[in-house]
């Protein structure tokens, strides 16, 4: 008999009014401690709440040591939870009926009407703009029980995340079941105009594995080709993230596995001065899982916690010249990594620094010129424990029982600048051109071990054993700059009301690969009040990364100096239904890939190729209903129907469901997706995944005195579920989380 899942909110809302022997909030099975385990098909069990806890083992200083503390649970409310559940049950209790903004209490005819600038650099809206495109309010994620970009991706038509067992802390996305590694490298991202990406391995996966939504005023996902004026990594879209710059809020969470966040974002302005600041921090102590041991006989204890610290700086002065900071580190301790488990070794942390100063300027009321100057860098830092077919110490000298240990350390910086003119011709026709300039630097990459890594690649006996991580050899092949150019031209023209043309081509170079051209030709049509249609084709390319290119001496990732840009070709129809309470937006689209660049595995060592040339077709949907005042509801589903072997890592159909629901000051949110059948394969092997189902639930209430207290349950059901390995090693998968309760309160001032 199934429980029924408003019994897991109810026993949540009764623990918070007085302490009760319930299961434990370290971990988010509602099981009592007595129930038995449970096993499942893909050899790794997420574990049922204990009594205690086992303190966390404190691992030898080959890095920085990341954030651990040692608690000993207790199968009831801890007391640093108490303040908190104090405070919510509290407002349950006091709080008066107040009007909480949601994007859905708009007319969907305004929401259409909202500025967006992703899809042509110029300010248009969802109608005009020639591209797929999806949109999300600061108020839309508030009410959502997410609270960074790569959940709010499983909402999108096509988007999927899931975390892998390269760096599983995280969840790298993509866009209509393409993707290359884990570095979720053929998307782009920017932050208010400046590219969030790695110089050495591209993608955010390294730098900013989670971008926090909490200081994010608009998200406009742009789906499709977009190298026409973004360049490389434009492949399969562009995420175009605006943040706040007029808001002051305050907020704090905790939740099971000794999560925490606090938060705040700060505002101030004069006559000529305005800025704002954004600060985050982030821990929480992870789940309990056992999963099969890579290294010996048996199952394996470990936990998936991680630390994070954000920070984002913007500052404007007379309107017109703008410097902004972002700045975010995270800390890992255990579980995957590399494609190998272990607690007692396995760690990585990133530092990302990303700086932009922008201006922008008006000439002769017609030509409005943008000026962006740009500094980023990126530090990383990793221990793994690897994989070897023998006791590697048994044939060192001297001898030695320790296990083999790598340590990657990349240290790169890029300069960048864009100029981008804005030509206003007249009211029907404007013409956009753009110059950009990219300069990447990799200082520092390098790989440390305790043993002799080239002996042991030739398997040149004895092999030396080095006590303090003493053996050093260069990450990669050979140390070379990278200089990108890029060079694009815009025209966009509106011939009649119902009619708009924009066409477009962009030209770059890049020194460690080759040359690409983007075309770009898209059609928009407003047939009349209630319906427009899309035409649109566009070239992406993806030029390869530095590290696909020249990495060597690792044991586990082969560069590969020949390898060519991938590209995409793709065609697309859209047509836009919208009316006062209701829009509806069906897509078809058809790709054609280049050279897509994909990994293989080969004797446990991943390269990287060129495939074949392939292609795809599918068929997006998207649906926004506001039923009346209280009820909204946005729904999309997404499928590729001849996906290629490539990309079967990547689930063909995908469905969500988004149900925000409002009674007197209080709002409901259930957010639900749904993921088909994934596979990998290695050596003809196929292994496949199961489907998979997740809830989530968000209910908060808005308080005159500015203050919004809510409780989230992610993974309603307690769905067990694993998603694809990033290698061969582990062949049950990536295991994922259960159940998580949080309770927060925000505070707007």
């Amino acid at each position: 008999m199934k429980t029924n899942p408003l019994f897991y909110a109810q026993t949540a809302m009764a623990c918070l009014l007085k302490p009760c022997y319930t299961p434990s909030p370290t971990y988010p099975s509602l099981m009592t401690p007595s129930s038995p385990p449970r096993q499942f098909r893909n050899s790794w069990t997420r574990l049922p709440p204990e009594p205690w806890r086992s303190p966390i083992k404190t691992k030898q200083p080959i890095l920085k040591p990341c954030i651990t503390t040692t608690v000993q649970g207790e199968n009831r409310v801890k007391p640093r939870a108490i303040p908190l559940a104090c405070l919510f049950a509290y407002a349950l209790t006091v709080a008066e009926p107040s009007q909480a903004s949601n994007l859905f209490e708009l007319d969907l005819e305004e929401l259409l009407q909202i500025s967006v600038t992703g899809a042509t650099l110029t300010d248009s809206n969802s109608l005009q703009a020639p591209a797929a495109i999806t949109l999300f309010s600061r108020a839309d994620i508030a009410t959502m029980p997410i609270s960074t970009l790569d959940e709010l991706m499983n909402y999108v038509p096509g988007g999927q995340a899931y975390r892998t067992t390269d760096m599983s802390n995280h969840q790298p996305f993509s866009l209509r079941s393409k993707r290359s590694g884990s570095s979720t490298s053929e998307l782009l991202i920017l932050v208010n105009g400046a590219r969030i990406d790695n110089p050495f391995s591209g993608g955010i996966t390294i730098p900013y594995p989670a971008i926090p939504l909490a200081n994010i005023d608009r998200v406009e996902i742009i789906r499709g080709p977009t190298s026409s004026l973004h360049g490389s990594n434009a492949y399969s879209g562009v995420i175009n993230i605006i943040t706040v710059q007029n808001e002051n809020r305050s907020y704090g969470e905790a939740g099971t596995d000794d999560h925490y966040r606090l938060g705040s974002i700060n505002t101030f302005s004069s006559s000529t001065l305005k800025g704002s600041l954004f600060l985050e921090a982030q821990k929480d102590n992870g789940q309990a899982f056992s999963v099969m041991d890579q290294f010996g006989d048996g199952q394996r204890n470990t936990r998936d916690q991680y630390s994070t610290l954000d920070a984002n700086l913007s500052l404007t002065l007379a309107e017109r010249t703008r410097v902004q900071v972002l700045a975010n580190e995270r800390e890992v301790d255990g579980f995957y990594l590399l494609g190998t488990v272990d607690d007692q070794y396995n760690q990585w942390e990133t530092h990302y620094y990303n700086i932009m100063l922008e201006h922008k300027a008006t000439f002769l009321d017609q030509v409005e010129t943008t000026l962006q100057l740009g500094y980023v860098r990126n530090e990383y830092e990793a221990t793994s424990r690897a994989i070897t077919p023998i006791e590697i110490g048994t044939i060192s000298t001297p001898t030695s029982d320790a296990p083999l240990l790598i340590h990657p350390t990349i240290d790169t910086q890029e300069t960048w600048a864009r100029l981008f003119n804005n030509w206003t011709l007249d009211e029907q026709r404007s013409i956009q051109v753009g110059l950009e300039y990219q300069n990447t630097d990799v200082m520092k990459a390098f790989t440390a071990s305790n043993y002799d890594l080239g002996a042991l690649a030739s398997f040149t006996l004895p092999i030396a054993y080095f006590d303090n991580m003493d053996y050093r050899i260069d990450a990669v092949s050979r140390f070379e700059k990278e200089r990108n150019y890029g060079a694009l031209l815009q025209w966009q023209e509106t011939f009649s009301d119902q009619l708009q043309l924009t066409t477009g081509i962009r030209y770059d170079s890049y020194s460690l690969s080759d040359e690409q051209v983007s075309p770009r030709l898209g059609l928009v049509y407003h047939q009349n009040e209630n319906n427009t249609f899309k035409l649109l084709y566009g070239r992406a390319f993806r030029a390869p990364k530095y590290t696909e290119l020249l990495t060597a001496n690792n044991g586990i990732i082969e560069g590969n100096e020949d390898l060519k840009s991938e590209t995409v070709d793709t065609l697309e129809a859209i047509w836009l239904n919208h009316w006062q309470f209701s829009t509806l937006a069906v897509s078809l689209f058809h790709n054609t890939f280049q050279d897509p660049i994909i990994q293989i595995v080969e004797d446990n060592i991943r390269k990287v190729v060129n495939a074949e040339n392939t292609s795809s077709d599918g068929a997006e949907l998207e649906l926004l209903w506001k039923a009346n005042a209280s009820l909204a509801i946005r729904a999309n589903a997404a499928i590729v129907f001849n996906q290629p072997d490539i990309d079967r890592k990547e689930a063909n159909r995908l469905f969500s469901i988004i149900v925000d629901y409002k009674i007197f000051d209080w709002n409901l949110n259930l957010s639900s997706h749904y993921a088909d059948q994934r596979e990998t394969r290695y050596d003809d092997e196929v292994k496949p995944y199961d489907s998979y189902w997740l809830a989530n639930i968000k209910a908060m209430r808005s308080m005159p005195n500015g203050l919004s207290p809510y409780i989230e349950i992610r993974n309603l059901a307690d769905v067990t579920y694993s998603t694809p390995a990033s290698s061969s090693a582990p062949q049950q998968g990536t295991p994922n989380r259960g159940r998580e309760l949080r309770l927060g309160c925000q505070w707007n001032y």
